[in-house]
């Protein structure tokens, strides 16, 4: 692969039968066979929050499991559970943590 390539993933999540928010499949054959979510290093869960006195809505990234998601990212590559929704932030991180 060339090292200047990024290949992201856009998904839809959906919660599991233990609850859990996970990456949508197409069913419970491809989820009995593969664990989706286990193939990726880097799992970030989009997440909007509205300020109710200002009525600003924020866009932001989980980059941490909140313990109800298979949010993840490798430990030191962000340090805040939320990140702004910038992919180009989010490529820049990545290779910063990668390349030192």
């Amino acid at each position: 692969m060339r090292r200047n390539l990024n290949i992201i993933c856009v998904n839809h999540a959906e919660k599991g039968d233990d609850g859990m928010l996970k990456l949508k499949t197409a069913g419970k054959l491809l989820d009995n066979s593969v664990y989706l979510d286990g193939l990726f290093t880097f799992i970030l869960y989009s997440v909007v929050e509205k300020d109710f006195k200002s009525g600003k809505i924020e866009y932001k990234f989980r980059t941490k499991s909140d313990g109800q998601s298979t949010c993840k990212t490798p430990a030191g590559c962000f340090d805040d559970e939320f990140i702004p929704n910038d992919m180009g932030y989010v490529v820049d991180k990545i290779k910063e943590y990668y390349e030192g």
